[in-house]
């Protein structure tokens, strides 16, 4: 039996087709959520942009301090 392979369309850096792969390298200037007719294979699908927020920090050290007050 044949098996489609699969399409990595969740978690992706470009909007993906899921049933054909297409990628829309044009992606960030779509809506946060819609549906989409595809370019490629006409399908309608649904997309949603998911975003993550993520914080760094450092040690303040005496070195730095001194620099920033001068």
């Amino acid at each position: 039996m044949n098996r489609m392979p699969e399409i990595d369309h969740t978690f992706t850096t470009e909007i993906v087709c899921p049933y054909c792969g297409y990628k829309y390298r044009d992606s960030c200037e779509f809506a946060d959520d819609d549906e989409e007719d595809c370019a490629e294979c006409g399908k309608t699908f649904k997309f949603v942009r998911e975003v993550s927020v993520t914080y760094s920090t450092e040690k303040i050290t005496i070195d730095s301090q001194k620099r920033k007050k001068s």
